[in-house]
């Protein structure tokens, strides 16, 4: 019976050391995440010498707490890094939210882990994104989605252009250009007759449907102006279009 106690308690204190190791109190991670935040320079080497007790699935929930609490935005970028490393879905929500942080560095690094967990997860989180209202992450995500060519993403695209809200909004039209597929024509057709639209984001839609060389763009320019013959006021808008089909 003895013997059996102490064996379990062996395994016991095994299972304790392996989870400071993790990112426990005293832990390699902890002490990697002061040496940051702090800007010490020994913290790459901290980290290169303790990469394989860090990037563990153990670490996953203190890192989430660093990436969405900490007050350095040093500490926010390396836990985003490590948590792309680490792989594990269960970061996405933490990361999709990383991209809001004012800090670009963090966000920057928050794309690069959700591209390394998984493209259907990098996707989803992007077009969330879309519709967090926060800038900074619209036009990130809005990046992303045009270097994949993500036709998923289109109706939230779409919807961001429609908000009428400046450079993103412009951000959108251009993106949806630079996808290029053939159902995002309508959007832009729309986009570029919708007369509650500045009037620069109109003329980014008609752009847009002449830079896409399918024949769907151009019969959609040939519907743009028949559509700007019948309003009022667009006469440049109208000759743009013209020049353009």
């Amino acid at each position: 019976m003895s013997r059996h106690i102490a064996i379990l308690t062996i395994l016991a204190a095994l299972s304790i050391f392996t989870v400071g190791c993790a990112g426990g109190s005293g832990g390699p991670l902890n002490t990697l995440m002061d040496q940051v935040r702090l800007d010490d320079p020994l913290a790459d080497r901290t980290y290169i010498q303790n990469q394989a007790v860090i990037e563990v699935p153990e670490s996953v929930p203190a890192l989430i707490e660093y990436l969405s609490n900490d007050e350095s935005p040093k500490v926010h970028a390396w836990a985003a890094l490590i948590l792309g490393r680490i792989g594990d879905p269960q970061a996405v929500p933490a990361l999709t939210a990383a991209l809001s942080n004012n800090d670009a560095d963090t966000r920057n690094r928050a794309v690069g882990a959700l591209s390394l967990i998984g493209e259907t997860e990098a996707e989803g989180a992007f077009i969330e994104a879309l519709r967090s209202g926060n800038r900074d992450a619209q036009i990130t995500a809005l990046v992303e989605l045009e270097k994949t060519l993500s036709i998923n993403a289109i109706p939230a695209i779409a919807d961001t252009a429609r908000a009428n809200d400046g450079m993103v909004s412009k951000n959108a039209i251009d993106t949806l250009g630079g996808i290029g597929d053939a159902s995002v024509t309508a959007p832009l057709v729309e986009l570029a007759l919708s007369t509650n639209l500045d009037g620069n984001l109109r003329r980014a839609a008609i752009m847009n449907l002449h830079r896409m060389t399918i024949p769907e763009a151009t019969a959609g320019l040939q519907e743009v102006i028949t559509g700007l013959v019948e309003q009022e006021g667009t006469d440049e808008l109208l000759q743009l279009a013209r020049d353009q089909g």
